[in-house]
């Protein structure tokens, strides 16, 4: 029997997973109720889910797939709401970024109804019971809090998050980073003429902030404020996005909805051990790589975790095995995620980002198959760490290129002058 804790998407699919394989029996452990479960407070309304997550799940539960893409609304690119300063003034922009493919929109209470639903003809799901000890014997021994009794497995998964008691109790070297930046949502109401097929991003980088809205199903947004600004205020926070922002989102809502919303952490894990020493406890998912939400991969990751981990599981390959391969390439998403706020809230103008998009049109033009970093981690199944070292390397070929291009025209003007 393999014991999973934690009943969030990435358990939920693991369950899904392991469950088809033969003579394998699945439990799934969760210290919330089920009612907090599908309706988790202080958690994001909604989420993004791209080619590596939908696959995933597509190949966990086929069924479970066609009802969320039911749901789910379809994502086109990215609208950047820019302010610009000229000798009129501050005037705003909306540069709109389509991403030559499709994330889908989610509804979080959604995604758990139907993974749970799905989850459980498979799988048993024991809800309120929190681990409190692991101890290892012939079988591993999950020991519940308030005397709620044991549970004996082969192998246990952990898939609960950044706090996770697997990690605590079983693995070592587990290293927790809380990010200067917080967040908090504000809700948008359907009525007010944002485009429904885009992500919308006000950049703030002067002030350490960016507001973002992902459209919901009944038309309205999710708006997310990011801010490294540790004042309370909502006035000294939103104050440099003048009317721009707020002809979207009224003065009194936003208060409102400040004042409702507490803002949370966002943080990252790094570890060095994902399994225990006697390989029979692995911990996946934001247990294991948390990381920010800046590139959109955080969920997507962790269920191309389940994905590969179930793979690896019928081949028999060790959980050890299976981390040593895993890791570089959580890490290299990770760095990514953080590196990707910069350019997320420079909007149009932040240089990288002009350059990125200068570099891929000129390298298109001589080999058409040539596609960004940002195309390859959402819209392929190629390894983070190999996407990051292809880009890397086309980098190289366009520097190589300019230069080139450059002592050609300086061989030709030299002609022009001295041997003419």
């Amino acid at each position: 029997m393999i014991a999973i804790v934690g009943a969030g998407p990435v358990g939920l699919v693991t369950g899904l997973f392991l469950s088809r394989q033969d003579n394998t029996n699945v439990t799934i452990i969760e210290a919330r109720p089920k009612e907090k479960v599908i309706n988790a407070s202080g958690r994001s309304i909604n989420l993004a889910l791209s080619h590596r997550g939908l696959t995933a799940i597509k190949q966990a539960c086929p069924a479970a797939y066609e009802k969320i893409m039911q749901l789910a609304i379809p994502v086109v690119g990215r609208m950047v709401h820019q302010l610009l300063e000229s000798r009129k003034g501050i005037k705003g922009k909306e540069v709109v970024d389509e991403y030559g493919g499709c994330i889908y929109s989610v509804s979080r209470n959604a995604l758990m109804e139907i993974l749970l639903s799905e989850a459980g003809r498979s799988c048993a799901i024991r809800f309120q019971s929190k681990v409190d000890e692991i101890v290892f014997g012939d079988l591993v021994v999950i020991r519940f809090a308030d005397g709620q009794g044991e549970l004996e497995a082969e192998k246990v998964i952990g898939c609960d998050g950044v706090n996770s008691a697997v990690r605590k109790l079983c693995c070592k070297g587990s290293e927790i980073i809380e990010s200067k930046i917080r967040y908090k949502e504000i809700y948008i109401p359907p009525d007010r003429k944002l485009s429904p097929k885009h992500l919308h991003i006000w950049p703030n980088p002067q002030g350490g902030n960016m507001f973002m809205a992902l459209p919901n199903a009944d038309g309205s947004f999710t708006g997310t404020l990011f801010s490294e600004n540790r004042e309370e205020s909502v006035e000294s926070i939103l104050k440099d996005y003048s009317n721009h922002l707020l002809k979207y989102v009224h003065l009194e809502e936003l208060f409102d909805e400040w004042l409702k919303n507490e803002w949370s952490a966002l943080c990252e894990v790094r570890r060095s051990d994902w399994s225990s020493t006697d390989d029979r406890i692995i911990v996946i998912g934001d247990a294991a790589h948390a990381m920010l939400p800046f590139f959109g991969q955080g969920l997507n990751c962790g269920l191309e975790d389940a994905r590969l981990l179930s793979k690896a599981i019928n081949d028999g390959i060790s959980f050890e095995a299976f981390a040593k391969a895993r890791q570089p390439d959580t890490l290299a998403i990770q760095t990514l995620s953080r590196e990707n706020w910069a350019v997320m809230n420079g909007g149009e103008l932040a240089f990288g980002y002009r350059l990125d998009k200068l570099r891929i049109a000129l390298m298109r033009f001589f080999s058409p198959e040539i596609t960004g970093l940002y195309q390859m981690v959402t819209f392929t199944d190629i390894p983070y760490g190999e996407a990051v070292r292809i880009y890397a390397k086309w980098k190289r070929m366009f520097l190589l290129c300019t230069v080139i291009t450059l002592l050609m025209v300086i061989l030709v003007l030299y002609a022009k002058v001295y041997l003419l």
